[in-house]
């Protein structure tokens, strides 16, 4: 499980890394029953939880340019950490029970890969970018399901149209790309690797909210902290209030009515 310390700008499985960690991705789960589907933190990860000879494996597709990957993990993720609504659970309804037939690199050297699944459906990733992307797409090439819409000047992908690929892009020109940091096997080497990053980022996170739900608790602490000193303020004048109180009813009857009157 030995690999290589990357430099403190991280950065998400290269071209040459995810061929590797597909290759033997495909030797694992080729052939599994797909038992779980889930949309899980951050953002809109795939996580899936396939079943072969006995033995179940968590494939983690994470999206995000620093810690974009496809592999296997050992983590747990719980059930809050696992998004709900429309499009969870229609990838969650279209993946379970079927057939993983085959992972693989549709054309070397990008960073994509394609997840192919019974009766034609297939799972189409792509690590590049900031947000990255992933579609589920039918026998038909018609996109089911899509983590974002996109609208360039190179292509356009939106729910029901067919779902195209980008135009190639090798990620560097020979001599000039960065070495492969993971060694066999690569699968656990890189979960091993980005891990800590995910939970160092989701302490962070919670901190974060941590942070904005005491702010808010302080903000409505000092909002009651200043109606209670105009209560106070307030109620120091109600001795004075009284005894003006006094004295008008005690002198009402020395006031002429025509005072009265005149005001009206």
């Amino acid at each position: 499980m030995l690999f290589r310390s990357p430099t403190s700008g991280s950065r998400g499985l290269t071209a040459a890394e995810l061929a590797v960690a597909v290759a033997e991705l495909r030797e694992q789960v080729a052939g599994s029953i797909v038992l779980d589907a889930a949309l899980v933190h951050p953002g809109e990860d795939v996580l899936l939880v396939l079943a072969r000879d006995d033995r179940k494996h968590f494939v983690h597709i994470a999206l995000g340019s620093k810690r974009a990957r496809i592999t296997t993990t050992a983590r747990r993720f719980a059930r809050h950490e696992r998004l709900s609504g429309p499009k969870a659970l229609a990838l969650r309804t279209r993946l379970e029970g079927r057939t993983l037939e085959q992972v693989a690199v549709p054309a070397p050297g990008e960073r994509r890969a394609r997840f192919s699944f019974s009766e034609g459906l297939r799972l189409e990733v792509e690590l590049f970018s900031a947000r990255g992307l992933w579609a589920l797409v039918d026998g038909a090439g018609r996109i089911l399901d899509l983590s974002r819409p996109v609208a360039t000047a190179v292509r356009t992908l939106h729910l029901g149209e067919a779902y195209a690929p980008p135009p190639p892009s090798p990620e560097g020109a020979a001599g000039t790309e960065v070495p492969p940091r993971f060694a066999a096997p690569v699968l656990e080497a890189i979960d091993a690797h980005f891990a800590p990053m995910d939970a160092a980022a989701a302490a962070a996170a919670d901190r974060e909210l941590l942070r904005l739900a005491a702010a808010r608790a302080v903000a409505r602490l000092q909002q009651k902290v200043e109606g209670l000193r105009t209560q106070l303020a307030e109620s120091s004048r109600i001795d004075a209030l009284r005894q003006e109180a006094d004295l008008l009813l005690a002198y009402a009857h020395a006031v002429p009515r025509e005072i009265g009157r005149a005001h009206v």
